[in-house]
């Protein structure tokens, strides 16, 4: 993931996932996104206080490469009203058994 963005400039950004009981068993791959105030952005779109990741292999609309190989992919854009500053990305996996993966955070700037 860049560490840097500009307002107005699509990027893509991927995470690898991988469960001990095989890729089949992971439900998804999501992030939460924080403004540089602090507050959550929701998925208005899906009705969700996250966004989630795709590994489809649909290059056009989430970027992902090549479908079911564990790299799950997402294609994002920060319009030009939005806040400039340090926003915050928390990724995470669940599996089947709704089981967490540990916490992954990175930060971008966004000029």
């Amino acid at each position: 993931m860049v560490d840097t963005v500009a307002l107005n400039q699509s990027f893509v950004f991927s995470i690898e996932a991988s469960d001990l009981n095989g890729l089949a068993d992971i439900e998804g791959v999501f992030f939460r996104l924080y403004r540089p105030d602090g507050s959550l952005v929701l998925d208005t779109q899906n009705s969700l206080d996250f966004f989630l990741m795709h590994d489809d292999g649909n290059t056009e609309v989430f970027g992902d490469l090549v479908a079911g190989d564990g790299i799950y992919t997402f294609k994002n854009l920060f319009a030009q009203t939005a806040p400039i500053g340090m926003w915050r990305f928390e990724f995470q996996a669940q599996d089947r058994r709704n089981v967490l993966s540990n916490k992954i955070i990175h930060n971008i700037v966004v000029k």
